[in-house]
């Protein structure tokens, strides 16, 4: 049983900006706050069409009190050059605590001949690059990129490091974390993998970054393993993790890995369940650990009965908390955020969403875009979703 409390306590339609051209796919958010205890906010924006097509770049500054003007600082937007498309994919803009640091993470590359946005697809992970913007004036500036990507084949020459659905997790060592993939050099490895990279004051200012271990799949799977969420825990890190299963495309759980040095060595766990010891079926690649200020801890994800599909099937989102002793969640816990209602058409997605507790209200905000699709993916609309939640102490 929980000692917790859930109440969905708004769902809200933000504003988009007035000048989207008309082609705007699904505009979405990330927003963190800009130091340790203020209200000062920063929120990033980008237009997602096709296939994780990433555009129009802007970052939102809120006063002092966390309201924003609509006044927004231009960041990036695709460069074109004969077909070939150079964009930014998978950002987002996260503050830590320990170096008292705006981060913008985000993977950047070219898609050679990238045609009606499903060409190039394969050129962009041999060319991409992993790049960190910092800044140390709350969001107001952000100095010249690192190249983590650089830092990564110092030592290593198995892969590409990139993100995807990933965020910062400022950790009690006095490090901060975040989860990374591994596009694969095929003569290395024949499959995805992921780690864990580590950021930690030098004392000069600068930080030492650092990758774990490789987080192994179960024992004797093929599983793809993706995008993954990571929160503390006692005793060590906790990992949740999307996997793809290859034949069989009705296959949508997530495994949980286990370290207990930070990153450096993992364990793995197996597939994700609910207290009942009933597997949690889960479609979606941006499921999000999110430790509350009542110490609680909570996973965000499209949660579904069964195996479905997982890229037709994101209609539902969910939240639920996590046992921090066993790893699973409280299935007495779940409670729908938002869902396909019945006039809704069939391939409805909330997906793409990101996270943060409001200081002020000690609420979880979720923002995510809330799409609506033909059977052929035409996209019909898109809505660009707030929802608060209420963690109620029983």
């Amino acid at each position: 049983m929980s000692n917790f409390k859930v109440i969905i306590d708004s769902r809200k339609v933000l504003r988009k900006p007035d000048d989207l051209p008309p082609d705007t796919g699904c505009w979405k958010n990330c927003t963190c706050y800009t130091s340790g205890n203020g209200m000062q906010k920063l929120t990033m924006t980008c237009n997602v069409v096709g296939r994780d097509r990433y555009d129009d770049f802007r970052d939102f500054l809120s006063d002092e009190n966390g309201n924003f003007s609509g006044t927004f600082t231009p960041v990036f937007r695709q460069q074109k050059n004969n077909g070939n498309v150079t964009r930014f994919i998978e950002p987002f803009v996260a503050y830590d605590s320990i170096s008292d640091s705006v981060f913008r993470f985000t993977i950047y590359g070219t898609f050679l001949d990238d045609r009606n946005d499903n060409g190039g697809q394969q050129s962009f992970f041999r060319n991409m690059k992993l790049l960190c913007f910092r800044s140390i004036d709350g969001g107001k500036n952000f100095a010249k990129p690192l190249d983590l990507s650089e830092i990564y084949f110092r030592d290593h020459s198995d892969g590409r490091p990139l993100i995807s659905c990933s965020h910062l997790l400022s950790c009690s060592d006095g490090k901060f974390r975040v989860p990374a993939c591994f596009y694969p050099v095929e003569d290395k490895k024949s499959s995805w993998f992921l780690r864990v990279l580590s950021g930690e004051p030098d004392g000069e200012g600068g930080i030492k970054w650092h990758f774990g271990g490789i987080i192994p799949p179960p024992d004797g799977s093929n599983l793809m393993m993706s995008e993954f969420s990571i929160a503390e825990v006692p005793g060590g890190l906790l990992a949740v993790i999307r996997a793809d299963h290859p034949g069989n495309e009705y296959f949508c759980r997530k495994y949980t890995a286990f370290s207990r040095d930070g990153g450096e060595n993992w364990e793995s766990c197996g597939i994700l369940r609910y207290d009942d010891d009933t597997p949690v079926y889960t479609p979606d690649s941006c499921g999000f650990l999110i430790r509350h200020s009542s110490n609680s801890l909570w996973y965000i994800s499209n949660i579904l009965e069964g195996d479905r599909n997982p890229y037709f099937t994101r209609n539902t989102l969910s939240v639920a908390e996590v046992d921090p002793a066993s790893c699973r969640l409280k299935k007495d816990t779940v409670t729908e955020i938002d869902g396909r209602q019945g006039n809704d058409l069939e391939y409805m997605a909330i997906s793409n969403f990101s996270c943060y507790e409001d200081r002020k209200t000690r609420e979880i905000v979720v923002e995510s875009p809330k799409t609506f699709q033909s059977v052929n993916n035409d996209l019909h609309d898109s809505k660009l979703m707030e929802y608060r939640i209420k963690i109620i102490q029983q």
